[in-house]
């Protein structure tokens, strides 16, 4: 069990039994909770409140105030001792140490930073209901600080949200908790140390002096280190080695964190609570992706009531976490706004959308091609309702439509057959005749228009569903709402179709936007219920859903995941309760790096614990694969930072996840180059101008060069190069290296696609007798040809050779 969740448990057992009379609680990371990472943090918020009133010292920007503030705390400090004072001293003596300012000033200084701290500053509700709980067994509550602010100070910031009796500022008594305070404590209100408990987060200041005279004490940490390790990672909290006074990266002068590490800290240890083995995958709901999705849903809800909407429909199978969390956020800020699932997926909203045979055109076919994985013949012809024998040969149903010719073939013959296109049109409006049934009962009739929730991407649901309902006869604009949209979004939008993403829009920022949709696979899953996707619906509409392939330690992982996301959501709304003001719809720069964190710079123990969990392809497919796969094309030794989120999909699910635990240096880099650094900023050698080529010849078709304009060696001096050629029936294959005497060929994989069988792949070490090389001189290029004896029987049509090249001295091998 989590030591701060087992350290409360024992509190408020202690406090209800007859033993004890007095209950003591710090303030600062105890009572109160920051919405900054650090106490002086506040003081750029302060500096960012002055600027406006004028109030700054002449020439002193908010950024040199902070540092200021904090050096006048340490001068007054230093000068109380030297007076043979205490080190103990009061916010006005620390505004005492600014020279050049009237005391009518120092006075406004001081009110402005107290208010600063109040608007900074939110109860923990888990220690206020120790409190009342402990007043109820007839226990005397005080609070305890060390602190410049005063016992009416203190009172203020503590909002009386928690009705303590007496309050002890060390500001006021001239000792600390270490030097005194808690004897002054128990002779004010008479009682023995024996009968009295204390609560703090610090060991020193807390545990230590308290126990020392008798009082029982328990410690309340902050934070396990692990989070803490996170949010310095995320831009939200600074290491220790960077300068005190300077902000973090993602910081917001107006708001702070948003409260985000308090949170967070308080739903990683309710989460924490049992040593079984999803206790992992709660920790992280709780405080990873817990954050993220209550500050969606509550923007969602926000969204709402500034559109009009009392319904918003969650797209199924997402909808299973999003609806219920939705319809608890809006619950709790009080809004009337009710979340339903909407059993809809692309696969049908796409083939409901279709309309006539006359309305079927190639750009409509193709966009049935696109997909993770490229569909068969068979396959296609099941998105599109239609027997296959309506669109390829016999022997062509089980080819994948990457063969060009053979894609070009289907789509022409669909194009020039009349009663295939008719077949389609019928399957469309049989479908959207099923649709319609469902609809009529998931839609309420009242609805003038649709509000969709959704994770997004590229609002394809969305765009089929408002096409689906005019063609239906019921026209009504479908609005989505999205965690994450991608730019494909913007073509719908000039169209009329209305889009939005939370965290990301129409891909801005793009950093984020990459970072975050190339690595959508945890997001999708933990959202997902028992359920496959939906691919049709019975004659009276019901839902019609593939079984999922997910394992049952799986699933049991994906719930304890979305515990903790409840864990979190819970820990925030009770938090908010009590401070109406808190709020996360605003905290998008804070979510967005949480959130890119954790897919772009994962740690070695989150991507372990969702490595082997399998994801679906969708889309009427029931293929899955697991998120730590690794295509045996890929040798993960060549992967440049610069390469990370250019190879295939196909390849690796969560690229950043895979190279986490054996370079994460890789992928830091990788996420520096999505902000626009340069390759060679994260150490690697980026050649412009560098071509490696691949020529393909044939006797039935022109042939095809192929050729990079750069590359990038990695941090090893390693590179690899890609190139695919739809080239059918090749003759001759070869691969032009620029003769650089510090680069060598180390390996050259070639896949052969034919018709009918299974892939040829030729994968070997260079030199060997498949490629022969020889090099031209007055070019200053190598040649590498491959040997015709290995050139496969039968049809080939795509034809995925890669190079692996390194560098360094004496490489003019191969």
């Amino acid at each position: 069990m989590d030591e701060r969740a087992t350290a409360l448990a024992e509190l408020g057992a202690r406090c209800a039994g007859p033993d004890v009379d007095l209950l003591t609680l710090d303030v600062f990371d105890t009572v109160l909770v920051r919405r900054v990472s650090r106490p002086i943090d506040a003081f750029l918020v302060l500096g960012h409140r002055l600027e406006p009133l004028d109030l700054l010292p002449h020439g002193v920007t908010p950024a040199a105030f902070a540092r200021l503030r904090r050096l006048a705390e340490a001068r007054a400090r230093e000068r109380a001792v030297a007076e043979g004072r205490s080190v103990e001293i009061s916010l006005e003596d620390v505004y005492a140490e600014i020279a050049d300012v009237t005391p009518e000033v120092r006075s406004r200084l001081a009110d402005a930073e107290l208010r600063v701290e109040r608007s900074l500053c939110f109860v923990d509700p888990a220690i206020v209901e120790v409190a009342d709980a402990a007043r109820a067994h007839g226990c005397t509550v005080a609070l305890v600080s060390d602190t410049y602010f005063s016992a009416s100070q203190l009172d203020y910031l503590v909002g009386g949200r928690l009705d303590a009796t007496a309050v002890f500022a060390s500001s006021e008594h001239g000792v600390g908790k270490g030097q005194g305070l808690f004897d002054i404590v128990l002779d004010r209100l008479d009682i023995e140390a024996g009968r009295a408990v204390h609560a703090g987060d610090n060991e020193h200041a807390d545990v230590a002096p308290a126990e020392r005279i008798g009082i029982r004490a328990f410690l309340l940490p902050r934070v396990s280190g692990a989070l803490t390790d996170r949010m310095v990672d995320e831009g939200l909290g600074l290491d220790s080695p960077q300068h005190p006074a300077v902000a973090p990266p993602r910081f917001d002068v107006d708001a702070g964190d948003h409260g985000l590490a308090g949170l967070r800290e308080r739903a990683v240890s309710a989460a924490s609570v049992g040593d079984d083995a999803l206790a992992p995958y709660r920790v992280i709901g709780a405080g990873v992706l817990g954050p993220v999705f209550a500050g969606f849903a509550e923007w969602v809800v926000r969204e709402a009531v500034a559109l009009g909407h009392g319904r918003v429909y969650c797209l199924m199978r997402e909808g299973a976490l999003l609806a219920p969390l939705v319809d608890t956020v809006a619950e709790a800020l009080g809004a009337d706004v009710r979340a339903a699932p909407l059993w809809v997926s692309r696969h049908v909203a796409v083939r409901a959308a279709i309309g006539g045979p006359d309305e079927i055109d190639e750009a409509l076919l193709r966009s049935f091609l696109v997909r993770r994985r490229v569909p068969t013949a068979r396959a296609l012809a099941a998105s599109l309702g239609v027997p296959v024998r309506r669109i390829a040969g016999r022997g062509e149903s089980d080819v994948p439509l990457d063969d060009v010719m053979l894609a070009n073939r289907v789509v022409a013959r669909i194009l020039a057959d009349g009663r295939a296109r008719r077949a389609i049109a019928t399957a469309a409006a049989e479908e959207r005749e099923r649709l319609a049934r469902y609809l009529g009962t998931a839609l309420h009739p009242d609805d003038r228009e649709v509000l969709v929730v959704d994770l997004g991407w590229n609002a394809t649901i969305q765009v089929g569903l408002e096409r689906a309902l005019a063609r239906m006869g019921h026209p009504r604009p479908v609005v989505g709402r999205y965690l994450a949209t991608t730019r494909e979004v913007v073509g719908p939008a000039l169209a009329g179709v209305r889009t939005r993403g939370f965290l990301v829009d129409a891909g801005v920022p793009e950093g984020d936007g990459v970072a975050i949709v190339r690595n959508p696979e945890v997001l999708e899953m933990v959202t997902l219920p028992a359920q496959g996707s939906v691919v049709g619906y019975s004659a009276s509409g019901e839902p019609q859903c593939t079984a999922r392939p997910a394992p049952a330690a799986q699933l049991a992982q994906e719930a304890a995941v979305r515990d903790g996301i409840s864990t979190f959501a819970t820990t925030f709304l009770r938090s908010r309760a009590l401070h109406p003001e808190l709020g996360l719809a605003g905290a998008a720069p804070a979510l967005r790096a949480i959130l890119r964190r954790f897919l772009a710079r994962p740690t070695v123990g989150e991507f372990a614990a969702f490595a082997g969990w399998l994801h679906e392809d969708n889309y009427g497919s029931e293929a899955a694969a697991a998120l730590g796969a690794v295509d045996p094309a890929l040798d993960l030794d060549y992967v440049s930072a610069d390469d990370l989120y250019r190879l295939p999909q196909h390849w690796w699910w969560w690229p950043a996840g895979i190279v986490a635990g054996r370079a994460p240096d890789l992928a830091a880099g990788a996420d520096a180059i999505l902000d626009g650094r340069p390759p060679g900023a994260v150490g690697e050698d980026h050649r412009a101008g560098w071509r490696v080529a691949l020529d393909v010849e044939s006797s039935l078709v022109a042939g095809e060069h192929l050729s990079t304009e750069a590359i990038t060696f990695n941090r090893s001096g390693r590179a690899l190069v890609r190139h695919v050629s739809v080239v059918h029936a090749p003759t001759a294959l070869r691969w032009r290296v620029p003769a650089d005497r510090e680069v060598r060929v180390d390996r050259i994989r070639t896949v052969f696609s034919t018709r009918g069988r299974p892939d040829t792949v030729v994968d070997v070490q260079l030199p060997d007798d498949a490629w022969t090389s020889e090099t031209d001189d007055p070019t200053g290029v190598r040649t590498l040809t491959f040997a015709s004896s290995r050139l496969p029987d039968g049809h080939v049509y795509r034809t995925e050779s890669v190079c692996y090249l390194s560098r360094g001295p004496g490489a003019d091998r191969a």
